[in-house]
């Protein structure tokens, strides 16, 4: 998993996901950039996660690290994205896998 931390594909799928999901209304329709440094910071935590109850804890840390508790809200609102970003984990981990590169 941590061969995926500098694969820009993995970066930009998370990100986009983030601003698709967009949990905290930043996405004004003009910035696709806006979730970078968050999918940065959260990137690497990732690699520590088996699940996506795993994976929602650590967008709400970083999240909250981000914007304070009160913009950030419950972890609930994580939950879609949580769940998106997990699957996009297991079909790379399989992917690669299948292609003998794991």
């Amino acid at each position: 998993m941590n061969e995926y931390i500098t694969d820009p594909e993995f970066f930009a799928a998370i990100s986009s996901e983030m601003l698709h999901c967009d949990p905290i209304n930043l996405d004004y329709g003009f910035n696709p950039d806006e979730y970078y440094p968050e999918a940065a910071a959260v990137i690497p935590r990732l690699s520590s996660c088996s699940s996506s109850e795993d994976v929602l804890l650590v967008l709400h840390e970083e999240f909250c690290h981000f914007f304070g508790k009160d913009m950030a809200g419950p972890e609930s609102a994580y939950t879609e994205l949580a769940n998106k970003i997990w699957m996009i984990i297991t079909d790379t981990v399989a992917s690669k896998t299948s292609a003998g590169m794991e």
